[in-house]
This record gives structure tokens, C-alpha cells and sequence, in this order.
């Protein structure tokens, strides 16, 4: 089980007397998706101003027509209304905005890579992973143009101080970019405790009938691209159909770049009657997780990984990739696998279907450890990073 990573001494926020006007970034917001950067946004926002009376807030945001969660209604948000493409362009070139100057903040905090004209505060960057630079064949050509407009690489080079969710992320942005150890800190996000809601046993018969699930599923859940590794997965669940005659394969996500292969293999698999491929609300992904009999999340690279976290929450077996920051983030708790081996998956999934003690192990290790990914816990070691800038 991971511990928390303490690289700053937390009795500097005892030392801070003096208010900080934070400027929180949340453009990422405004593109309607719900993937892992838009989850950690929403929540850190959500935690954050109640749990500091030690500084203020503004919140910045910019959508034509995208409405903010109502959630912050009662906060104080800075909203503008430009064409996203046109102030990037002015970020770009001209390099205004002066979003400080626009929020009156003395910091500015970052959840991701939108290029942040800063007259005089000095900025935190949150910094998921760096996929792009190591599987840069998962992107597409639109996806590198994008991270070369927003000069990922120089952004972070140039943040004055970096966060990363995982130590995995925090060795990379050291050995792949150069920046020095002591400007990088690393926080472990946060779960939404909405995952650990009990549900009867027949809400969850109930959600099964509305979705038109089958009775018994293996479950993935996540964006479907070829990083995730969808492919391989629906090969190795090939092989467990051949055992367990009455369980199917759940594909739940938002369809990403090349979705084609992945229904390609659907639609080619002796078993494409038993493989389904959904999406689900934000609100309905508790009872998707506790209806599965198993989660597997064999991707080849995340930066952390919340939706092996949830389904533990939730009190569902685990079968996770052993590569990137899944190890770290998951431990004994999950069965870890070779994600290019699809009989090492299959062989993981079959033990976690049938084996009741194993089951068991899983289930109450998955819950030990997901308890520990808490939104208070984070919040304490980010007020404790800003008071570096007090």
C-alpha cells in the first residue's frame, strides 16, 4: 500500500499568517468530458475551498455556452465567454491574457497543460503523466499537434513548482525533462466516496435491466483507445468464455482515437455475442462497478489510475497492468499482470471469477487500499505546497 509521499515540511502552513489569493484554472472543464483530468479538477475544487479558511479562491473559467457545475454557483468565479481557439492564439502570440492579473490572485494553480499567460504569480502545475513521451504511437497527429502548440515540455520545465500523482510521474518529469527533484512534489489524488454506497441487491438487478447488462461481466471501464489496451483484453476474455460458459465482457467508456480496432475485435471475436460496449453516467458508475464480478484494467501506461481505485471501493476484485504507476498505486490489493500477455490476463480474470478465497483477499485488500486515496489527505499536502509561495 502506497504511503504519502512528504517532501515539504507540513508545519510551514503553521508559519503562514498572511491570506494568498489563489487563482484555480478551470478551463479543463468546459470540454463536457469526464475522463480522469476532468474528474481530479472537479473534485480538488470541491475539496479545497472548504477544507482551507487560509486563503481565497477564484476560480477561472471560459465556455461560450458550457455551463460550470452548480456546485459553484456560491464560489467566486472569474467567467469569460471567448472562443477557446482565439485565446489560445492570443495566449500563444501575444501571450494575454494575464490570467493573474484577471483572477488578482498572488498564485495560480494549473490541473493541466493550458498555456497560462502569468504577469507576476508564480504557478503550480499539476502534471498526470507523460504518456505522450513514452508511448507517443497511443497519439494520434491531432493530439501531437495540440501538445506541441501548448509547448507542453517548456510548461513544465518552466512552472515554478510541479505536482504529480504518483511517484511513477515524478520520475519521469526528473529523468525525461531534467527538472530538479526539489521543484516536484508528489500528491495521491483523492476518490469520491460516492463509490463506497451500498446498493440492494435488487437496485443493482434493476440497473442491470435499464442497461440491458448480462447477469454475470467482466468489466472494463475507461476511454476506449488503443493505450488502454482493448484489444488485448477481449482476446484474453476469449479465453476465459471457453471455461465459464456464463460470463460476458462490459465495455463502459467515451469512444477515443482508433475506437475502430477495438470494434473491429468485436466484431471478429467467435464470442462477439458476449461482449457488450456501453456508456454510463458519472452517477451510474457505482452500481456498474458493484453489478461486475471483476474489474480488469490492463492499460499500458496511467499516470495513476482512478477507476481501479473506484471499482476497490466499491468492493469489486481487481485484475490491473503491472506497468507505469499501477503498481504503485495498487500494491498486493489487485492481481497485477503482464498487459501484453493475454494468457497472464486471462489466467488473473479466471482466478478472481472462481477463486472465493482469493476473491475475498481482494475484495477486502481493494478496500483497505482505496480508503486511503481520500480527498481530505490530498487537500492537507496542497495547502502545504502553496504555502511555499506565501
Amino acid at each position: 500500500m502506497p504511503q504519502w509521499i512528504e517532501t515539504i515540511n507540513l508545519d510551514i502552513l503553521r508559519l503562514c499568517t498572511n491570506n494568498m489569493r489563489i487563482g484555480f484554472d478551470l478551463r479543463v472543464l468546459s470540454t463536457g468530458r469526464v475522463t480522469g483530468v476532468e474528474e481530479y479538477t472537479l473534485q480538488l475544487a470541491k475539496h479545497l475551498v472548504p477544507e482551507d479558511a487560509n486563503n481565497l479562491y477564484t476560480f477561472y473559467y471560459n465556455a461560450a455556452t458550457r455551463k460550470l457545475d452548480p456546485y459553484f454557483d456560491n464560489r467566486e468565479v472569474v467567467a469569460t465567454t471567448h472562443p477557446n481557439r482565439l485565446q489560445n492564439f492570443s495566449a500563444k502570440i501575444l501571450g494575454v491574457p494575464f490570467l493573474d492579473e484577471i483572477t488578482k490572485s498572488d498564485l495560480f494553480f494549473s490541473p493541466h497543460f493550458l498555456l497560462t499567460p502569468l504577469k507576476r504569480a508564480p504557478r503550480i502545475l499539476m502534471v498526470h503523466d507523460l504518456s505522450f513521451l513514452r508511448f507517443p504511437q497511443f497519439f494520434s497527429l491531432r493530439q501531437h499537434v495540440w501538445l506541441r502548440w501548448m509547448n507542453v515540455e517548456r510548461q513544465i520545465k518552466h512552472a515554478d513548482h510541479i505536482i504529480t500523482p504518483s511517484q511513477c510521474t515524478k520520475d519521469d518529469v526528473v529523468n525525461l525533462l531534467h527538472v530538479p527533484e526539489k521543484r516536484v512534489s508528489t500528491i495521491y489524488h483523492g476518490i469520491n466516496p460516492i463509490f463506497s454506497a451500498s446498493y440492494r441487491d435488487e437496485e443493482i438487478e434493476q440497473f442491470k435491466a435499464i442497461h440491458k447488462l448480462p447477469e454475470s461481466f467482466i468489466l472494463y471501464l475507461g476511454t476506449i483507445e488503443p493505450r488502454k489496451n482493448i484489444t488485448t483484453l477481449i482476446h484474453a476474455a476469449e479465453l476465459v468464455f471457453q471455461k465459464h460458459d456464463t460470463i460476458s465482457l462490459v465495455l463502459a467508456g467515451n469512444l477515443g482515437w482508433l475506437f475502430e480496432q477495438c470494434l473491429e475485435a468485436i466484431a471478429r471475436s467467435p464470442y462477439h455475442n458476449r461482449i457488450k460496449l456501453i456508456q454510463v453516467s458519472s452517477e451510474d458508475r457505482p452500481k456498474l462497478y458493484q453489478a461486475a464480478r471483476v474489474f480488469v484494467y490492463p492499460s499500458f501506461f496511467e499516470g495513476f489510475g482512478f477507476q481501479p481505485l473506484e471499482a476497490q471501493y466499491s468492493q469489486t476484485p481487481v485484475v490491473a497492468s503491472n506497468r507505469a504507476s499501477l503498481p504503485e498505486i495498487l500494491g498486493e490489493s489487485a492481481l497485477l499482470v503482464d498487459p501484453y500477455n493475454r494468457l497472464d490476463i486471462a489466467e488473473a480474470i479466471s482466478v478472481a471469477l472462481t477463486e472465493e478465497k482469493t476473491r475475498n483477499r481482494l475484495i477486502r485488500l481493494g478496500k483497505e487500499n482505496a480508503v486511503q486515496f481520500n480527498w481530505n489527505s490530498a487537500v492537507a499536502h496542497y495547502r502545504n505546497c502553496f504555502a511555499l509561495f506565501n
